[in-house]
This record gives structure tokens, sequence and C-alpha cells, in this order.
């Protein structure tokens, strides 16, 4: 009986995945609109105000940043966190310069590939150099505190992918759309509050589906990694 038992129960793996997925979608594509809606709105008063078209690309790139950098700070600090817990950052940092110090020794030593010592001479040497720094990095940023440097860098990554990703955005919807909504829909709104409305909604909407896009790719990869609880 034991041995027709399945390791994985069926269903198993799906419903893990559903869950995570269905997370990702809510946890992660909420947080990222909601924290761009503002900026958004502002972008387009501005273009408004200014009587300029709507700047769509703009508004998608301000949205993807926003949205990779509101969610993106978790996954960094969270594994920040199990480096501390597990590892600790001082041990960290000694292997991370030891390994980088023995290979870039060995590499110069490798220049004088006739005379076996100086190999072995910048092996040794590399080696207690890349501890050696390795051991001031960790002292450097142990005033800070590492959970939050890698968070603001893990939150920046994802900025910046949003970013790109929101540019691509903006320019696929200024070639498909972009035309028709500044010369046909935008327009006809009008100059009065009903049209204050309209670009202020359209700047929301707009900024608020490339934020959500960027908080589900942040939330996604810190969900499935299990990063992100």
């Amino acid at each position: 009986m034991l041995r027709n038992r399945p390791i994985v129960p069926p269903g198993a793996l799906q419903n893990w995945a559903r869950l995570r997925a269905y997370k990702t979608m809510y946890v992660g594509g909420g947080q990222g609109a909601r924290f761009v809606v503002l900026p958004g709105v502002r972008v387009a008063l501005a273009n408004w105000s200014a009587g300029i078209p709507m700047n769509w690309a703009l508004l998608f790139a301000i949205g993807g940043a926003a949205g990779g950098l509101a969610r993106g700070w978790v996954p960094g600090h969270k594994l920040a966190s199990l480096i501390g817990q597990w590892i600790g950052w001082k041990r960290f940092w000694e292997a991370i310069g030891l390994i980088g110090g023995a290979i870039g020794g060995f590499m110069l030593g490798l220049v004088f590939i006739w005379a076996i010592v100086p190999v072995f001479l910048g092996l040794i040497l590399g080696a207690q150099g890349g501890l050696f720094l390795g051991r001031k990095l960790y002292q450097a940023g142990d005033l800070l505190g590492w959970e939050r440097i890698w968070g603001v860098l893990s939150a920046a990554s994802f900025g910046a992918v949003g970013f790109g990703v929101g540019q691509i955005l903006g320019a696929a919807f200024q070639s498909i759309l972009g035309v028709y909504m500044n010369t046909q829909v935008l327009p006809a709104s009008g100059e009065a509050l009903v049209g204050i409305l309209g670009w202020m909604l359209a700047g929301a909407v707009a900024s608020g589906l490339s934020g959500a896009l960027a908080g589900i790719v942040a939330d996604f990869i810190g969900r499935f990694t299990g990063l992100v609880d």
C-alpha cells in the first residue's frame, strides 16, 4: 500500500501554484497599482495644464517604476534576513572576499605563467586581500543594516525593470491607441471639469495598469522563490 501511494498527492502542486498565482495577482498587482495612481494623475494634469498631448510613454514608465519599487522591497529584504539567519553576514562577505581575491590573485599570477611561485603567491595574497576587503565591506554595511541595503537594491532593480517594461508598453499603446486618445477622446471631454476628470482618469488608469503589471512580476518572482509569504 505504501509503495503505491504517490509522494505528492494528486492536485497538491496545482493547488499550491493556483494559490500563489491568486496572491500574486491580488496582492502584487493591487499594491503595484495603488502606489502609482497619484503620480499618474499628476502627470496627466501637467500635460493638460500645459496644453500638450498626453505623454503615454512617460505615464506607463512611471507606473512601472513605482510598481516595481513598491513590491520589489520584500524579496530582497527577506533574502537578506535568511542570509543573516543561516550564514551570517560576516561569514558571507568574508567568503565572497576570500574567493574573489583568490581568483583575482590567481589570474594575475597567470601573467607570469612561466614561473610557479608567482601563481601560488598571487593566489595566497589575493585570498588574504579579499578576506580583508570582505571584512571591511561587512563593517561598512553593518552600520546601515544589510536587510535595508538589500531591500533597497531589490526595490531599485525591480523599479528599473518596471520602468523599462513601462516604456515598451507606453510605446506600444502610443502606436495603437495613443494618437486616437490624444486627438479624439481627450479633446472631446472639453476644457471644463469633465475634461479635467477625463485626463485624470486616463492618467490613473494608464499608470495603474503598468504599476500592476510591475507589481505582479515582482511578487511572482518573490513568491515562487519563497521570498514572499
